[in-house]
């Protein structure tokens, strides 16, 4: 069986990022659901923590890849490197973590 990867990216935005924009990035990257071979599914959304003391990031996103060569042809997709646009018009940090799933 191959190892599906999570790819896990928290995003916290710019100062005097609006909500319309903060919006439109989380519907930018749900679109990209069934536009991607390999990528079976995708979470995002803004942070709704009541756990403030670890709220370090105001946004969070899933992506489940079938594989590792999926997640890569992804970080080349047309619709992806669109995305990447406006978050460097909007986000000022950036974490990321793949994880290996069964």
């Amino acid at each position: 069986m191959e190892t599906r990867i999570e790819h896990l990216v928290f995003f916290t935005f710019k100062e005097g990022t609006g909500e319309e924009e903060k919006r439109e990035l989380v519907q930018r990257f749900h679109s990209l659901e069934g536009k991607i071979a390999g990528l079976e599914a995708v979470s995002a959304g803004l942070n709704t923590t009541v756990e403030h003391e670890f709220a370090n990031y105001e946004f969070g996103m899933r992506m489940l890849f079938a594989n590792r060569e999926r997640l890569a042809a992804y970080q080349l997709h047309p619709d992806h490197l669109s995305a990447i646009q406006l978050v460097k018009e909007i986000v000022a940090d950036v974490a990321v973590v793949d994880v290996e799933v069964k």
